[in-house]
């Protein structure tokens, strides 16, 4: 039988690689996933509380996983998912104590957060965390900075999500091998098996629950990593070093000529600027840097669909302690003041604002000698 009408002809040059896979590695993954969203979400009827939300959820999934030292990979739907870099030494004892505190910490957050969702007027959120470890493979794509990752591993982890109870933590059993090594599950926590999971390739994959043995009474947005506690967030630098390290500034305006005029001064001066034309790529690159990545970011006021003022509330949100710059052609700057808790008037510059004074302004908001 003929089959040439129906083969698939490949170009002899593929003219570039959306997806550029760049290495492997055996990495600790995990999957925080809202339970019946569908059914919440239908019963809110504002996109806006939609978005809030979400919003609330996620942002605070981000905020604590960063905070030791996890990297967010991607949000789907209602899901986020993320990684621990550090965790390719799997008899690194520090580290592993780090992603169960992690873990817990997540899970402990939910009452701050259901209460910041009644303050919303929207309803409380349930979830399940699930966490395997194992080889995935790391990949690029050319339309996102961020990492991706790939293999058997990110799937059997989105598979045994499944099995963990509403509001509780499931470990798969290449993770609970690990942290059995590492005499870990004698201590702080207590782990149980709670069944297997059968698929095409492990039959049968043992799943287990995680629980605290005794209740960390500690903020969970206040908690970190042990490590970077104990050292510092980059204890292989001394402090010449970090006085030498570029300055990273996100800069967000809708008009391309300013964008592109503001990013020039900028990087003149020898700043690390990294551009967004909007406040939702803004945000969403925001959630996914290390922690600390940005010092400062410079932002227009009117944009859409969200704003300069929405995208300072929500990355306040993330990040309290954020410096933050606004340059617009508005009116009214004492109401705007009012509305923003921690800016003042010498926060926001008039446009057109003058290379030298544009400068200044930021070199002092970001407590450099400003000559």
């Amino acid at each position: 039988m003929n089959h040439d009408e129906h083969d698939i002809e490949f170009p002899n040059n593929i003219p570039y690689e959306e997806i550029h896979f760049s290495s492997s590695g055996n990495y600790c993954v995990c999957f925080v996933d809202v339970v019946h969203s569908t059914e919440e979400v239908s019963k809110i009827f504002s996109a806006t509380k939609v978005r809030k939300y979400y919003s609330i959820f996620l942002n605070s999934m981000a905020v604590i996983s960063r905070s030791f030292g996890a990297k967010i990979v991607k949000n789907v739907g209602d899901s986020i998912i993320f990684y621990f870099p550090e965790s390719s030494d799997s008899t690194d004892k520090e580290e592993w104590d780090d992603i169960l505190d992690c873990l817990q910490a997540l899970m402990d957050a939910r009452p701050i957060i259901n209460t910041k969702l009644y303050q919303e007027g929207l309803p409380a959120i349930n979830y399940r965390i699930s966490a395997d470890y194992g080889k995935v493979e790391v990949a690029k794509s050319l339309s996102s900075k961020d990492d991706d990752l790939f293999g058997a591993t990110m799937n059997m982890c989105s598979k045994i999500n499944q099995f963990a109870p509403i509001n509780g933590t499931v470990l798969g059993g290449d993770l609970y091998h690990v942290l059995r090594y590492l005499h870990i599950d004698k201590n702080e926590y207590q782990l149980t098996e709670l069944g297997t999971y059968s698929s095409g390739h492990k039959f049968p994959y043992p799943v287990y629950t995680l629980r605290e043995k005794t209740p960390n009474l500690v903020n969970p947005f206040k908690r970190t990593s042990k490590r970077l506690a104990r050292y510092g967030s980059k204890p292989d630098l001394d402090q010449d070093q970090k006085q030498k390290s570029k300055i990273n500034i996100m800069l967000v305006d809708d008009d391309l000529e300013t964008r592109t005029t503001f990013s020039t001064i900028l990087g003149d001066e020898n700043y690390n600027v990294t551009t967004f034309g909007n406040g939702d790529d803004a945000i969403r690159n925001f959630i996914t840097a290390t922690p600390s990545h940005y010092d400062l970011i410079v932002s227009d006021i009117r944009m859409s669909p969200v704003n300069g003022l929405e995208l300072y509330n929500r990355i306040r949100e993330l990040s309290p302690s954020i410096k933050m710059l606004f340059v617009s052609a508005l009116d009214g700057i004492d109401e705007i003041v009012s509305v923003l808790p921690g800016v003042r008037k010498s926060h926001i510059l008039r446009k057109p604002v003058s290379k030298e004074y544009f400068v200044e302004t930021v070199k002092t908001t970001l407590g450099l000698d400003a000559k």
